[in-house]
Parts: structure tokens; C-alpha cells; sequence
């Protein structure tokens, strides 16, 4: 009669397959490393110029330049427009809120002497934005994973929020909200760590958060080390109880206007600020 019970030498191998991934991961790796090579998987999509993207799951954003029109679109933001204006004439830019890096990416491609500064707190998004730097890699191309605010320590940041990820001030409000840790500086101190001179143009996209942004820039704003800033301008500042008029204040105290020519306000969605100090030197 045939025993049902598993023998002592199947109780062994099973084991030694619990202990072993390779035991069930081979397969995978051996299809994978075959797509590798033949350039399968990694998929990229053209962005602007020569530069490449790498398509993250989900896309996100990069779905847009799928098609003519969603690349034509996302080409339409006010906020990318006063960017590749800028720094046509500029020596460095700063992407604070940089996402995967495409207002990095479109920026190299309007002044390929420039040197960028490439700032992103999302682990997610980061992943993507150093794919992205691998890609296409430069030494005059720096990618930091930090948050930026208005002190140096540590914040918790939302995750997966498709590319809405933003500072947790309040956790009781925020309760039902995943989190990460992230280290958070001071543009002050990063400028300082990378030896900064000046910031040509400085763009600032972090969900509302552009206000604690510029209160850690006090130092460079006060010596004029900052020529244009680039601002999102679609109200999430009310997350953090301030505004736009509080924003434009705190700038204008500091000797930058409003530069209508290249601000965009009023719309529904895709708004934005841009600010050139009196001493800029930056052309439009």
C-alpha cells in the first residue's frame, strides 16, 4: 500500500527550496536577464531632444508622451515654458520638487552648459529621477534625495500619491495617510554642501510647501544669490495655512517682482509664479 505521508527526503528538499530563492526565482531571472540584453525591458520614451526617459509602473506622467497631444500638453505648462526660457541664459538651475527630472531633463536639452541640481524626496519618484540620470549620465547633473523646507532634521512624507506626494506637518489630520521618513534641509545648506555660489534659476514644485521652501533660503534670497524663481501656483499652500498673497510678500520684501510676462494665474490647474530679482542677470 502506497503511503500518502511525505518522506523525510521531500521534507528536506522542500526545505531547502524555502531557504534557496534562487530555487524559484531562476526562471525569472534567467527571462529577465535575456530581455535585458536584448533591450526589452528598461523602456524609455523620448521626452525632448535627446533626452530619454525611464517608463516607471505605474507611468505616471509619462503616459502623456505617448501621444503628440499629451507631449504637447505637458509642453504647454506655464511652469516648463518660463523654465526653458531661463535658462537658455543661465549658468545653473535647481529643481526642487524634481519627480522623475523631466523639467531637468527639458532644461539640459535648452542649455547643455548648464549645471543642474536635481532635488526629490519620494523614494518612489527618486528611483525614477536616478534611472533617469543614468541614462543620460553627467557630472554637471547632481540628484539629491531630500526633502526641502524651512529647517535641517527630519520630516514624514506622503507616499504613492501618483505624483502628489507632500510634507506631513499634521499627522492627526493626515492620519489615514502612508508615510515615509525623510531627511529635510534647507536650500541655505544644501547650497552650502554643494559649495553654491549662486542659483541662476530656481524652480519649486512641492505640493504647497514653496513658502517653508523659500523661509530656508533667507540667506541666499537676502545676498541676491538667486536670479528667477520659478513657483507652482494652484493653492495646495492652503495645506500649510499660507497663500499666495503671503508668498508674493515674503518675496517681494526681498527685492524679486512678479514677472508677468512668464506667470500664468487664473486657470484652473497649471499655474505658476515666476519672480526675477532686480539684480538678475538672467534673460528671458
Amino acid at each position: 500500500m502506497l503511503s500518502t505521508q511525505p518522506t523525510e527526503s521531500k521534507l528536506r528538499s522542500n526545505s531547502t527550496m524555502a531557504r534557496d530563492p534562487f530555487v524559484h526565482n531562476w526562471s525569472a531571472y534567467y527571462w529577465t536577464r535575456i530581455l535585458q540584453k536584448l533591450d526589452i525591458t528598461g523602456m524609455t520614451l523620448g521626452v525632448s531632444g535627446k533626452a530619454r526617459c525611464t517608463i516607471p509602473n505605474p507611468p505616471g506622467i509619462l503616459k502623456s508622451f505617448a501621444t503628440p497631444e499629451g507631449r504637447k500638453n505637458f509642453e504647454d505648462d506655464a511652469s516648463l515654458q518660463a523654465v526653458r526660457k531661463l535658462v537658455r541664459s543661465a549658468k545653473s538651475f535647481w529643481d526642487v520638487g524634481a519627480n522623475y527630472g523631466i523639467f531637468s531633463l527639458f532644461a539640459m536639452d535648452e542649455n547643455p552648459d548648464l549645471f543642474i541640481v536635481s532635488i526629490e524626496a519620494s523614494t518612489v519618484h527618486y528611483q525614477t529621477l536616478s534611472s533617469n540620470w543614468a541614462l543620460q549620465p553627467s557630472e554637471r547633473w547632481v540628484c539629491l534625495h531630500t526633502a526641502v523646507g524651512d529647517r535641517d532634521g527630519v520630516t514624514y512624507l506622503s507616499r504613492c500619491r501618483s505624483g502628489f506626494d507632500h510634507i506631513v506637518e499634521d499627522s492627526k489630520a493626515e492620519a489615514d495617510t502612508e508615510v515615509e521618513l525623510r531627511p529635510v534641509a534647507k536650500l541655505d545648506t544644501l547650497a552650502a554642501v554643494l559649495a553654491t555660489e549662486s542659483i541662476d534659476v530656481l524652480k519649486i514644485d512641492v505640493e504647497g510647501y514653496e513658502l517653508k521652501v523659500l523661509h530656508g533660503a533667507t540667506t541666499l534670497l537676502d545676498q541676491r544669490r538667486i536670479g528667477a524663481i520659478v513657483l507652482e501656483s494652484d493653492g495646495h499652500d492652503l495645506r500649510y495655512g499660507s497663500s499666495e498673497a503671503e508668498t508674493i510678500h515674503f518675496l517681494e520684501a526681498r527685492e524679486y517682482r512678479v514677472d508677468s510676462s512668464l506667470s500664468r494665474v487664473g486657470k484652473a490647474s497649471g499655474n505658476c509664479l515666476v519672480f526675477k530679482s532686480n539684480e538678475s542677470g538672467i534673460q528671458r
